[in-house]
């Protein structure tokens, strides 16, 4: 698989070198680089950021070939460094510019932007901006086009324009026309998930599927996050039923970190783009690095790997230990590593039987785009018929031209500007004309070379590349994150022996709607690459159709072997589950997986790693508790409580099975969500004032299992940022709890939860798809009450 190279996020950040211009991105703002979004296009990487603070104008930007190592950009005319003017109209479209982001469309680059001062004044909303150099200089193209923030774009295969903004209750979409006139717009109502304002959007076309990141609750908080609605297909009768086209992504947050200790925090604003090998996909976002005096708030730029497959995005944020992105095994700027013959072009080194190639070019006579090229007599090609508006895949096979596809436009294209054909193959053939799939057939092709034939000496040649990957091929081969949701379809070919294959879950009510289950027959075996970035005892979480419960299966890390027995079947209405297994230590570094079925028939849907750590005892000793708000006091043996929020962690974040019992009273609430209780399995608490917000919704900023106490109900929930995604697993009124201690005991095995009040049984209730492991802590919302006799053992 090669030799993995790495590289640390930090390398772009300046806020650890105590604001020195030290990164590879250098003459950012002193606030650093926030909402970044990365253009890719003629085998360049173009970076765009937020004009940080109110009184800074234009428009910085800096390029790359490798996502690593960063130049500043120049508009002709302009300061080095910057694409838009710093004096433009007085600020009017770039003073402390929000979220720039830049598409090529027709032989132009448009630039959306969301000028500072919308949040205060009549010019609140989009402007958009055009030049012929993704460098610039970007010039004023439309006026105000709408009252919001944060503009996105989706051109779609068929050129249809949406434009995407944000909104406090979620995403809204728009047809788009001429680039600057917004039609009717609709709420996507599967964008609504964090309970807070939802911004940041992004959307991209990966095989089929269509995924819209978005970003929720505050960006000055550390739980500022990044979530994904998807579909595979729009409706496109009207503009409302485009957008209940989507539904609501994995519950598995893409990007979410709330431990300063263990990397970056406050994540989000996020962009996905095509990676270097012309098949992954990354993912590049800010982290919050710090809220100043002044109250303006430092953010660094990331880049990390995303996987993506069959409707599911899943990544992990990395602040160092990432893997270096792979680049193709042939790639030529312009003419450098052509050769050359009378108007044909090649390239010096042959395609793999599987491969990507991708070709630039402006201007020239009727070009074709040679790929599988064995000789002049025999090879294959894609032409563009300008004048028809047609994209041509065609054949010569012993000195005969045949026209195999055609694809079709809607707009009419010109020679003269730079136009990108990308062609991925792997029995399957997808054709692209400036990121557009245009044609898909099944072919069989030869290993060959790639190149331009073509008929005068006009022609610009730009950037030509092969990759030995295609087709979603790179996210099989790539060494994964251990820590993150890997599907289980994303195997390794070479060290894999499949003979059950794919299993649709098309209309499963999970939120596996799209996806497809493994299916392994008796002796079947499936490997995987792992990256594993801490030695410690970790667990497998394996989802699963319900109905494989009880199996057994071998998981062999490096040829060590490891006998997993999966929990017995478990009462739920759900027909997909997740169920826990300890595995043992694991070293860091690299490792191959191998997943093999003893048994008649097995078929797993996904699996991470999670570090687990299952000793722990407390009992009561409330000085050891880590009070993370300032609302507790101790009075004897009584643990006071009281305020808008209050929070406090009892053991670590690595615990699985617990039994948690305390003597709780609730006194008084001042809102009806008001609350007292005990948490379990709790992650990602994201206290944090934000001056001038008062947030409402009482699960907006938490994560885990909570008993929550109310003055006449007892519920157990399930909270994951924000009430669409936090619910009750189950609950029961009373006449009234105020004013009375009672006892209360939650047994949490496995998915399975038992919870006694005052020694009867109040609940025995499972949830398919758990949180496996996490904290032991306590949480109040805006409330008064007391706490005594807690006590934790592990199971």
């Amino acid at each position: 698989m090669g030799k993995v190279k790495f590289f640390d996020n930090t390398r772009f950040n300046n806020f650890d070198n105590g604001g020195l211009d030290t990164s590879v991105v250098k003459g950012q703002f002193p606030t650093g680089c926030a909402d970044p979004y990365i253009l890719r296009y003629n085998g360049m990487y173009y970076l765009y950021v937020t004009t940080s603070g109110l009184t800074n104008y234009g428009l910085r930007a800096w390029k790359s070939r490798d996502l690593l190592n960063w130049e500043k950009c120049q508009g002709k005319g302009l300061p080095v460094g910057y694409v838009v003017d710093d004096k433009d109209e007085n600020g009017r479209y770039t003073q402390n510019a929000y979220a720039p982001e830049v598409y090529y469309f027709n032989g132009k680059f448009y630039m959306i932007i969301s000028p500072g001062p919308a949040a205060v004044s009549e010019f609140r909303g989009h402007r958009i901006l055009v030049a012929d150099n993704p460098e610039g200089p970007f010039e004023a193209y439309s006026e105000q086009i709408d009252r919001k923030i944060d503009g996105s774009l989706l051109i779609d295969d068929d050129e249809e324009i949406y434009f995407f903004h944000a909104t406090p209750f979620g995403i809204t979409v728009h047809p788009f026309s001429n680039m600057k006139e917004l039609g009717e717009g609709a709420l996507i109502k599967a964008s609504d998930g964090t309970g807070a304002w939802t911004e940041g959007p992004g959307i991209v076309k990966v095989r089929g599927y269509y995924y819209l990141t978005y970003t929720g609750c505050h960006y000055q908080t550390p739980g500022y996050q990044v979530i994904y609605a998807v579909t595979n297909k729009f409706d496109k009768t009207n503009i409302n039923t485009f957008a209940d086209s989507f539904i609501r992504g994995a519950s598995r947050i893409v990007l979410l970190n709330c431990d300063k200790d263990e990397g970056h925090v406050g994540l989000g604003h996020s962009i996905n783009f095509m990676g270097p090998d012309l098949d992954s996909y990354y993912i590049c976002y800010h982290n919050l690095d710090a809220l100043y005096e002044d109250g303006m708030t430092h953010r660094s730029f990331n880049i990390d790997r995303l996987l993506i497959k069959d409707g599911v995005m899943t990544s992990v944020q990395n602040m160092t230990g990432s893997i270096l992105p792979k680049r193709p095994f042939f790639e030529s700027y312009g003419l450098e590593k052509l050769s050359k013959n009378c108007g044909l072009y090649l390239s010096l080194e042959k395609s793999k039987q599987r491969f990507t190639a991708e070709f630039n070019s402006s201007n020239g006579g009727e070009v074709k785009y040679l790929f599988s090229y064995q000789n002049e007599k025999n090879y294959h090609y894609i032409k563009i018929d300008y004048r028809n508006k047609e994209i041509l895949l065609g054949e010569v096979k012993d000195g005969e031209d045949i026209v195999l596809e055609k694809g079709t436009f809607k707009y009419q294209y010109r020679i003269e500007n730079n136009h990108t054909i990308r062609v991925a193959y792997d029995g399957l053939l997808n054709v692209y004309f400036d990121n557009l799939l245009k044609i898909s057939t099944h072919l069989e092709l030869k290993p060959g070379y790639v190149g331009y034939l073509f008929k005068d000496e006009d022609i610009n040649i730009g950037y030509t590349a092969i990759s030995e990957e295609a087709n979603g091929s790179s996210d099989k081969n790539e060494y994964k994150q251990a820590l993150g949701e890997v599907m289980a379809t994303l195997y390794v070919d070479e060290l894999s022996k499949i003979s059950g294959g794919p299993h649709s879950l098309k209309g499963s009510k999970s939120e596996y709607y799209y996806s497809n289950s493994l299916l392994f027959n008796k002796n079947d075996y499936a490997s995987y690459l792992l990256n594993f970035k801490t030695t410690t005892d970790y667990g497998i979480q394996i989802c699963l159709e319900k109905k494989y419960l009880g199996k057994k299966l071998f998981l062999d890390i490096d040829e060590k072997e490891y006998l997993i027995e999966l929990p017995k079947e478990f009462k739920t209405e759900e027909d997909v589950a997740k169920v826990f297994v300890p595995v043992g230590n694991i070293s860091k570094g690299l490792h191959t997986l191998r997943i093999r079925n003893v048994e008649d028939k097995m078929s797993i849907i996904s699996f991470l790693f999670i570090p687990f750590r299952n000793e722990f005892k407390f009992n009561g000793d409330f000085k050891s508790l880590n009070y993370v708000t300032p609302g507790y006091s101790s009075v004897g043996e009584e643990l006071l409580v009281e305020g808008r929020r209050n929070f406090a962690s009892i053991s670590n974040q690595l615990l699985t099975d617990v039994v948690f019992e305390s003597d709780i009273k609730l006194d008084d609430v001042t809102e009806e969500k008001g609350s007292i209780g005990i948490m379990l399995r709790q992650n990602n608490y994201a206290y944090s004032d934000v001056p001038k917000q008062d947030f409402k919704d009482a699960n907006t900023h938490i994560q885990g299992y909570y008993l929550e106490i109310k003055p006449n109900k007892i519920s157990l929930c399930k909270y994951n940022f924000g009430d669409v995604k936090s619910y009750s697993l189950v609950s029961k009124e009373f006449d009234s709890l105020l004013g009375i201690y009672h006892r209360y005991r939650v047994e949490n095995v496995g998915n399975n939860f038992k919870v006694f009040m005052d020694g009867d049984l109040l609940f025995d209730v499972c949830d398919p798809l758990p949180f496996a492991v996490g904290a032991c802590a306590l949480y109040s919302y805006r409330s008064k009450g007391s706490y005594k006799n807690l006590k934790i053992e592990t199971k």
